[in-house]
C-alpha cells in the first residue's frame, strides 16, 4: 500500500509559455532555455542578455559569434537585428549556439 505521502507531492505548475519566445542557448556544453515576453528583442539586447545567462562564462570582451538552427538543422550566422528578426520569423523557439574565443578559456589554462 503507496503512503499517503506520496501522493500529497505537488509538482510546481509551469506558467503559460504559449505565444512567448524561446530562447535555447548552448555555449559549450552549457544549454540554458530562456523565455522571452518582449518578442521586439534586438541583437545588441540578445548579445547582453547571452553575457547576463552566461556570466561566469561569457563577457562582454569576448569576441563571439551567434548562429540559430533553422528548419533543416543548418547553423545561420547572425550579425545583426535583421538576422535576429528573420530567425525569429521563422520560428517561435530560437535555438542558438555561441561560438568564439572566451577570456574564461584562458583562466583555466593556468
Amino acid at each position: 500500500m503507496a503512503s499517503q505521502s506520496n501522493r500529497d507531492v505537488s509538482l510546481p505548475v509551469a506558467s503559460d509559455l504559449s505565444g512567448k519566445l524561446i530562447i535555447k542557448a548552448k555555449l559549450g556544453d552549457d544549454i540554458r532555455c530562456i523565455p522571452i515576453h518582449n518578442e521586439d528583442i534586438t541583437y545588441d539586447e540578445l548579445m547582453l542578455m547571452m553575457q547576463r545567462v552566461f556570466r561566469n562564462r561569457l563577457t562582454n570582451s569576448d569576441d563571439i559569434t551567434i548562429k540559430y538552427s533553422d528548419e533543416d538543422g543548418d547553423l545561420i550566422t547572425m550579425f545583426d537585428s535583421s538576422d535576429l528578426a528573420f530567425a525569429l520569423f521563422s520560428s517561435k523557439i530560437l535555438k542558438i549556439t555561441i561560438f568564439g574565443m572566451f577570456a574564461y578559456q584562458f583562466f583555466e589554462l593556468f
